[in-house]
């Protein structure tokens, strides 16, 4: 999957999870004056200012909640909400592309009737089950 911005930047991320596959979590940010190299362990950033992180690796999930009960005993108000947002959406993109081979602007995603909501919700439901998307096939609603 590729993100692109308007500067020029563009971020190029690479997934797999399949059974009996080689799977990986790839990230490259490439930006005017250097790249950044994201793949478990490693953080990186060659270009003008160099980088490489040798620090320590907490769990990531436990560094969230310490900074978060950390900044609500402080009395500050975390407020991430246009953040997740805009992240949320940008994962959206990227499921939208991938499932339909389609270039996917942030115009098109908001303003998409996609809805993914099974009718009928019942606690007690079995969810649906759809069929697999193939790209260059499945519709981008």
């Amino acid at each position: 999957m590729t993100y692109t911005w308007e500067n020029g930047a563009f971020a190029v991320l690479k997934t797999r999870y399949m059974d009996k596959c080689h799977n990986q979590h790839d990230d490259l940010i490439v930006g005017t004056k250097g790249r950044c190299y994201l793949r478990a362990p490693l953080a990186e950033i060659t270009g003008e200012k160099p980088w490489r992180y040798n620090g320590p690796r907490p769990a990531m999930h436990q560094v969230e909640h310490d900074e978060l009960f950390a900044d609500l005993r402080a009395g500050k108000i975390p407020n991430d909400g246009d953040a997740m947002a805009n992240s949320t959406l940008a994962g959206i993109m990227g499921r939208m592309a991938a499932y339909t081979g389609r270039e996917v602007t942030w115009e098109m995603a908001l303003n998409s009737k996609l809805d993914l909501t099974p009718k009928n919700l019942s606690w007690d439901m079995k969810l649906p089950v759809p069929a697999p998307a193939e790209p260059g096939k499945t519709l981008l609603v």
